[in-house]
């Protein structure tokens, strides 16, 4: 009869050594009894260089080799906080009904136009690759486009085309005005991934009506900002009203009746934004504009129209997963409204990797659901889509309010000496660390620190990386003052970017010695 082993869980997670396996193959031998109660095998010479134990050795080794790795692997899948990779993906999908995130490609809004007197040309989807210098980040024509002929007016002429990242990742995040070189060139043709004024204008509800931003003066550009316009009275233009909100300040501005054009200020009640709304009524619909319809745009409009995402880290899929079942609950958790964040960026590739639910501060009963991704801000569309999705689940007297987190760009600095030869080396290992520990802080930055970016987090990851020494490290926020010795603090909006690679920072010195 064999003997019994009893392990408990923290004992399967761990490998075991070759010896551990060998004293527990020799135990089972010098514990085995038969039906008499004898042990049955004769041999007990398991001395180091005996015959016995050099075949219990080998023995001990395949068992590590084979099954060893093998067995914490399967009793950590029991589990999505010691499940990893594979493991975690098929806990995900058999347990709780969730498939790990694909990594997806970004789509970006390029313009097109050729030189005065050059052109026009038509080429079908993927003809044009386009190019960032800096990163070597391709991109292909998604579509069909035509570029009309050049005018002395280089405003005139522009199309805009989609243009799709080779590639699939967060990587593909390149900023306007960097998409700026044709490898399929054409004599005479010019591209950019520019900003544009204004994005699309979305809209939750049921109007008709339409709403259009442009500049207050021609030739000036606005503030840049997010407006959200509600209508709060149905009624066509010159009735009714409506209330606008910048930036999710919760400061709004009533207006009534619903004008026909509305320069918008800024909170101070007095500067003006360089923003105004044209509303127009619908041509045979009334009331054009009803009650409860939200519009939303931002100033500037960013190239980016779809932002791709890397795959699903397992500390996210493990977040998702811990929040899952809270959708069936009758009563709208802070859980669920993340959920069916989640679920609706899923189902329409809408690029969400993050959210963060919290009570809204000026309105009892709200909910505020921030959302982010590997790529930020997101774009406009990702939160009108989203907040379509959890109204339509919500109960009458429920309410959420879908936002964007504010992207804040993190600048490290540092001085960082390595040894010769191993330059390379250390930058790419530190680069990626870093953007991965950027890429899995949650929207208001780690919560365990009071909601930051770690600047001892820094220093660890160019120590780990291979570095010999590292001084001076700080973190900065663009347009939020001067560098800090200390943790970098986030706002509960705030999702954390990187600025530039580390091994191309200009605030980051890489010294050889």
């Amino acid at each position: 009869m064999a003997t019994q082993i009893t392990v408990t869980l923290e004992e399967l997670l761990q490998i075991p050594t070759l010896d551990t396996i060998a004293q527990r193959l020799i135990a089972t031998l010098q514990g085995a009894v038969d039906a008499d109660g004898n042990n049955p095998f004769v041999v007990n010479d398991f001395e180091p260089g005996s015959i016995p134990k050099t075949i219990i050795d080998m023995l001990a080794a395949g068992l590590l080799d084979y099954a060893a790795a093998t067995v914490p692997l399967v009793a950590a899948g029991a589990t999505a906080e010691d499940a990893a990779a594979k493991w975690l993906t098929r806990l995900a999908e058999q347990n709780f009904a969730l498939n790990r995130f694909d990594p997806t490609s970004t789509e970006q809004r390029v313009q097109m136009w050729f030189d005065d007197g050059v052109g026009p040309t038509t080429k079908g989807p993927g003809f044009f690759i386009i190019e960032n210098p800096l990163t070597g980040n391709r991109y292909r024509n998604k579509n069909e486009v035509t570029v009309p002929v050049g005018t002395p007016d280089p405003n005139d002429g522009r199309v805009d085309a989609i243009f799709v990242a080779e590639g699939p990742g967060a990587s593909y995040a390149d900023v306007a005005g960097s998409l700026n070189t044709l490898v399929t060139a054409l004599p005479g043709l010019n591209v950019s991934n520019g900003q544009t004024d204004f994005t699309a204008v979305s809209q939750v509800g049921s109007s008709l009506g339409t709403v259009q931003p442009v500049r207050t003066v021609a030739g000036t550009a606005p503030t840049p900002h997010t407006v959200r316009i509600h209508i709060t009275e149905g009624a066509q233009v010159g009735a009714g009203s409506l209330t606008y909100e910048l930036d999710g300040s919760g400061k709004t501005q009533i207006i009534a009746p619903i004008p026909g054009s509305l320069p918008l200020v800024e909170n101070d009640d007095v500067t003006q934004t360089g923003i105004t709304v044209n509303f127009a009524n619908h041509a045979s619909s009334t009331p054009s504009f009803r009650g409860g319809s939200v519009f939303t745009f931002v100033s500037p409009a960013g190239p980016i129209v779809v932002a791709g995402r890397d795959e699903e880290t397992d500390n996210a899929l493990r977040a998702r997963i811990r929040g899952r079942w809270s959708g069936l609950s009758d009563v709208p958790t802070r859980d669920r409204h993340a959920q069916w964040a989640f679920d609706a960026s899923a189902e329409q590739d809408l690029g969400v990797t993050k959210v963060r639910v919290r009570a809204d501060e000026f309105i009892a009963g709200e909910a505020d659901v921030l959302i982010a991704g590997d790529v930020n801000p997101l774009p406009v569309s990702s939160q009108t889509a989203i907040q379509t999705y959890i109204d339509a689940r919500l109960s009458i007297t429920d309410k959420a309010d879908v936002r964007l987190a504010n992207a804040i760009a993190v600048v490290a600095a540092a001085t960082v000496l390595v040894p010769v030869g191993q330059l390379a080396t250390v930058q790419a290992a530190a680069e990626k660390a870093w953007a991965e520990y950027i890429r899995d802080l949650p929207i208001g930055g780690d919560p365990s620190l009071g909601g930051v970016v770690s600047l001892d987090r820094l220093h660890q990851t160019l120590m780990n990386a291979g570095a010999i020494s590292v001084n001076g490290e700080s973190l900065a926020a663009t347009g939020r003052g001067p560098d800090s010795e200390q943790n970098l603090i986030l706002l509960d909006d705030d999702v954390a970017t990187v600025f530039e690679p580390l091994s191309t920072s200009p605030s980051v010195v890489w010294q050889s010695v």
